[in-house]
């Protein structure tokens, strides 16, 4: 689609520093929980009263990182940031999934599941968010496509530092192409 908007389109990737960036990233997200079931903690109440198993599993992972985890996660994605902004040099925005899977049913990953048996899923069915999530780069999905059963399929778009303005005139053109605001999966809630 973009190609017949008359915008050129080439296969590109930046650099998200595989493993080490799963690992800063994980860190800098359960160390929130972990924040959370420390005030629960200090005000006595029993965790597992008021916290569900992804979230004391989240915390329970961040308090098996070093010390320093949070420290070495910030001095990680300052270079990660400038590493981001170095590929936009060249390129005004970026074509990727949102998820790796068309949408999941609900419930499937819940907070109340056991923390061992959603995490690792999670982490994978949301790959492609984080990477600009952590640059601080502004993204957005559109659905630009559609499953057999009438799910929206997000494509994300992502740009460079300052490129909301980009992001936004081409959503707009997007979806005068291919309009989605009346479309609705099945079991949608009907317009009006």
């Amino acid at each position: 689609m973009l190609e017949g908007l008359g915008h050129h389109v080439e296969p590109a990737k930046p650099d998200f520093q595989g493993d080490a960036f799963v690992e800063h990233f994980l860190n800098l997200w359960t160390s929130g929980p972990d924040a959370l079931l420390r005030q629960v903690e200090q005000r006595g109440t029993d965790p597992t009263t008021v916290l569900e198993p992804v979230t004391l599993g989240m915390a329970a992972r961040f308090r098996s990182k070093p010390a320093d985890a949070i420290d070495r996660a910030a001095r990680f994605f300052a270079a990660y940031e400038r590493s981001i902004d170095a590929f936009f040099v060249d390129y005004d925005v970026v074509l990727s999934p949102v998820l790796r899977t068309p949408p999941i049913l609900l419930g499937t990953q819940g907070g109340t599941l056991a923390f061992d048996e959603v995490f690792e899923p999670i982490v994978d069915y949301v790959s492609y968010t984080p990477a600009y999530n952590a640059a601080g780069n502004p993204a957005m999905s559109v659905p630009l496509g559609w499953s057999e059963a009438g799910l929206p399929i997000g494509s994300q778009l992502a740009a460079r530092l300052g490129g909301e303005g980009t992001l936004l005139a081409l959503a707009y053109e997007l979806e005068a192409a291919a309009p989605w605001a009346g479309r609705r999966p099945p079991a949608g809630v009907p317009p009006g």
